[in-house]
């Protein structure tokens, strides 16, 4: 039984890795949103001058060129909460020479 066991358990956790390895190099190699918005804003954080942050809510609703406030851009994302807008304002306020304006969404979640 012991070996029964090893000849089915040990290839099981071989090909399970396999597939988290693979999954996790597929996770990196194709482009989403976040990987998006993380490249634009570190070749033009420089030029924004309207930063829009918050949740879903903000980023299906709030388009920065539309409010006439100058050049904006959004860095809202799908169940964002507060502590990563923080960050993201962290990460890119010093280089943010032209920001006038932060649009935060404050969602009562």
């Amino acid at each position: 039984m012991k070996r029964f066991l090893l000849k089915i358990i040990v290839p099981s956790l071989v090909l399970i890795m396999a597939v988290v390895v693979l999954w996790e190099f597929v996770l990196h190699a194709f482009p989403h949103e976040h990987m998006y918005k993380s490249h634009w804003m570190d070749r033009h954080a420089e030029e924004v001058q309207v930063l829009v942050l918050g949740s879903s809510n903000t980023n299906r609703a709030v388009i920065p060129t539309s409010l006439g406030l100058g050049r904006g851009f959004s860095c809202a994302g799908s169940s964002q909460d507060i502590q990563n807008d923080y960050w993201i304002l962290q990460r890119y306020i010093d280089r943010m020479d032209s920001l006038k304006y932060v649009v935060l969404d404050l969602n009562y979640l």
